[in-house]
Order: structure tokens, then sequence, then C-alpha cells
């Protein structure tokens, strides 16, 4: 493709998307994209009527493959639908789940902050990083070496619950990282936790 060409291929539709009902909150997971291009995935949300009306964009998700809607409201029935978005800002096919809250199992919330041991560690060039909260905040979850910060999974506000994210052992600027010894660190309020990982190439 030259610098003039434009890349109007469009994303694959996220798999994976799954429900919960968590604390008074829906919590959708669904699984990231293989391609390198994507950069984030848009939320899209109506209410399940006898009038169905259409899906409104509530949120796009930078990195991870979580979100927490503190807007659904018991006893009604929703659709969600996840699009990945590329650089070239093509969206793909919508992932669709619908909810009924009157018939979903509250799950019990974290009673503590904790970040668990990625998986699998030692990988070669993609891991999960797992954490839960048990009360909203600030989030930021970042990937560091010994000289320093190299990327940023997460900055964002989120709900109290459990959430995973992927890291594909790349720095900020998408460039593959060497061999070596990283560290993750999870950093909500004054609530701070750092795990080691390995890259093996």
């Amino acid at each position: 493709m030259t610098d003039t060409e434009q890349d109007t291929e469009a994303p694959v539709a996220p798999s994976g998307l799954s429900a919960q009902w968590k604390g008074n909150r829906v919590a959708l997971s669904w699984t990231a994209n293989a391609e390198q291009d994507v950069l984030g995935y848009n939320v899209y949300r109506r209410e399940e009527s006898e009038e169905l009306g259409q899906f409104e964009l509530i949120v796009t998700i930078v990195s991870g493959v979580e979100y927490v809607d503190g807007g659904a409201i018991e006893e009604k029935q929703y659709g969600y639908r996840i699009t990945a978005v590329d650089g070239s800002g093509n969206e793909s096919m919508p992932s669709s789940v619908a909810v009924n809250l009157s018939d979903m199992e509250v799950r019990a919330l974290p009673e503590e902050y904790g970040l668990d041991p990625n998986f699998p560690n030692p990988f070669n060039s993609t891991t999960w990083v797992r954490y839960q909260l048990p009360a909203e905040g600030e989030v930021t979850l970042s990937i560091y070496n010994m000289l320093g910060q190299v990327r940023t999974l997460i900055e964002a506000h989120q709900g109290a619950g459990f959430y995973h994210t992927r890291w594909d052992g790349r720095d900020g600027a998408g460039k593959a990282l060497a061999s070596g010894i990283y560290f993750c660190r999870l950093q909500v309020g004054n609530f701070a936790q750092t795990r080691s990982m390995v890259i093996l190439q």
C-alpha cells in the first residue's frame, strides 16, 4: 500500500461477547481482535422494548476488553453491540448480546483490590492481565521496564468488579519489545501493586 492509498478493509467483528450483572451494573467482556491495527472498540446500547429504537454509541474503549455499564436499569432488557475500529477509522460488523436484567444473577463483588499474575508467564507474544476492584475509582494499569514506563494499558474510571485485558508485548508506539523482565503496575487511588512478567522471544 502506498502513502496515498487508504486502508478500507474493516476489522473482523469482536468475538466472545458476554454479559454479567455485577453490583447493579452490566459488565460486558469480549475477546481482543488479533489485528495489530485495531485501536479500540465501540460499545452501543438500546433498550429492548415493543418499539425498538436505534443502537446508540455509549463509549469507545481505547484499551482493554471489558466495559461496565452503570446506566442500565433493573427489570429492563437491553441489547448491546461491540465493534472494532482500526487506525484508518474502519469499523467492523457488530457482535451482539441481549441482556434481561430481571433474569440475571447478581455476582458478588471483590472485597479487596488485587492484581493477579499475568498468564501465560513467561510469554512470547500475548499475555493476559487480570485485576479486581472492590469500589469504583480512577484506574491506571501500566507496563514498565528497568528504565521506566513503556506503555499504559488502562487509564480510565472503572466500577467495582473483575477485569482482564491483553498485552501484546509492544510499547506505546507499537514496537515489539525485546526479551527480558518487565513490570505491570496497578494504581487505584492509594492502592498500588506490581507484578513481574517475562518476555521470551
